[in-house]
């Protein structure tokens, strides 16, 4: 897809993507992130390939799509705790894992997005579990070329 705007021209890349469980019909939401993460590093590999600007990818892409509850999503290592963006300065998360241990999905996409200078919209199981009912929020992440995490 190529999308002109003004003088400026973007090249952007979507992907169709279903998660498949590396478990079978088990539940394994750690391996199940990594097998997914590990395709998405692909696509966006291939997305640099053909100079896009920015790939976005599906709602539940990562981890797939459950009605479970929210106690077994987070039982089943599926839930991230990502943490709010900074607001006035730019932070790359593959530069600071140490700083998102509860989002390693998060690294992992934004070392794929430096690696390849492609930005990145991602979709990840947010566990926010300082509120007091540990909400889960369905949770879209955006990461800049350079890997900045930008928004979430």
């Amino acid at each position: 897809m190529f999308l002109s705007l003004g003088c400026h021209s973007y090249r952007a890349a979507y992907v169709e993507y279903r998660a498949v469980s590396p478990c079978g019909t088990g539940s394994c939401g750690a391996e199940q992130k990594r097998a997914s993460i590990s395709d998405y590093a692909s696509f966006i590999r291939q997305a640099a390939q053909q100079a896009a600007d920015i790939i976005v990818f599906p709602e539940y892409g990562i981890t797939g799509f459950s009605s479970l509850s929210a106690s077994a999503w987070r039982a089943g290592g599926y839930t991230e705790t990502i943490p709010s963006p900074p607001a006035k300065t730019r932070i790359v998360p593959c530069d600071a894992p140490k700083s998102f241990r509860g989002a390693p999905s998060l690294v992992a996409l934004s070392c794929a997005a430096k690696a390849h200078g492609v930005a990145v919209v991602a979709n990840l199981m947010d566990m926010d579990a300082e509120s007091e009912y540990a909400q889960m929020y369905n949770t879209n992440v955006a990461l800049d070329s350079d890997g900045a995490f930008l928004a979430k």
